[in-house]
């Protein structure tokens, strides 16, 4: 009995001593949604000077098809030449700078962007890439 109960101790403190405690940490990755101080409600579409304006409008666009229950409106989630900017580099972009631009909305939109997403999404293209010099044969055979 003696030897039993020595067994038992030891395989007891063993595996108390040896045992791995692991502590699970749960982060937050996702970016903070914040309202635009322009109310949704009696908002009207109105011509764009800037990208800001331009993202204003899709907003609201987006607001009602989806029917989102928000007081304010909710910029999507923006990029310029394929780099996400925020508002204040979408108010330094005149709309007359946008080559071309694309906006989705959805449950594809979600899936990408998370809880950003919801609000759509808005890809700007100013055209304005760095070109290689043209070369003009004609003038270099001289």
């Amino acid at each position: 009995m003696k030897t039993f109960t020595l067994i038992l101790l030891f395989m007891s403190l063993s595996t108390f001593l040896s045992a791995q405690t692991t502590v699970d940490i749960i982060r937050d990755y996702s970016i903070q949604i914040r309202g635009t101080e322009v109310p949704a409600k009696g908002f009207e579409i109105r011509k764009p000077e800037t990208a800001y304006d331009l993202a204003l409008n899709l907003s609201y666009l987006n607001y009602v098809s989806e029917g989102i229950k928000r007081e304010f409106l909710v910029l999507p989630a923006a990029y310029i030449d394929d780099k996400p900017v925020g508002p204040d580099q979408l108010k330094q972009l005149p709309i007359s700078n946008i080559e071309d631009y694309k906006f989705q909305a959805g449950i594809t939109t979600q899936a990408l962007f998370g809880a950003l997403g919801q609000y759509g999404y808005l890809d700007i293209k100013t055209g304005k890439h760095d070109l290689l010099p043209v070369i003009n044969p004609d003038i270099d055979r001289k």
